[in-house]
C-alpha cells in the first residue's frame, strides 16, 4: 500500500514493514504517538523496545481488519500484571471494531 498527502508531509510512504507504519505514526501524530508508546512499554524498556511494542500492537489492529481470508492462523493472547492497560486496549479495539465484530471466550473454553 502507498500512501501519499501534501497536507501531513507524507509522501510515497510504503506501507509494507510494521516499521514503516510506526515511522508513519511517528511522523503524522508525534504526541499521540509517543504517549501510546509510554502507555505500552514497562518502566524498564528502552524506547526502542516501546517501538516494538507499538508495531505488534499495530500489526494486532491490523490482522483484524482481514475479510474472512485470514493468510495466517494465530490467535493473540494479551496478558500480564494486573493494571496494565490490557483491558483498556481491548476496549478500545472493540470501539473501532464495533461490538458485533468481536468475541470473547472464558479461558476454561479453550481446552
Amino acid at each position: 500500500m502507498m500512501m501519499s498527502s501534501q497536507s501531513n508531509n507524507v509522501s510515497n510512504v510504503s506501507l509494507n514493514r510494521i516499521e514503516d507504519v510506526v515511522a508513519m505514526f511517528k511522523q503524522l501524530a508525534p504526541k499521540t504517538y509517543d504517549a501510546f508508546r509510554d502507555w505500552v512499554k514497562a518502566a524498564e524498556d528502552s524506547d526502542e523496545v516501546g517501538d516494538l511494542k507499538v508495531g505488534l500492537l499495530l500489526q494486532v489492529v491490523g490482522y483484524t481488519l482481514y475479510s474472512r481470508d485470514y493468510p495466517f492462523h494465530k490467535i493473540v493472547l494479551i496478558y500480564g500484571e494486573g493494571a496494565g492497560g490490557k483491558t483498556t486496549f481491548l476496549y478500545y479495539l472493540a470501539s473501532v471494531l464495533g461490538e458485533n465484530h468481536v468475541t470473547t471466550v472464558e479461558p476454561g473454553w479453550l481446552g
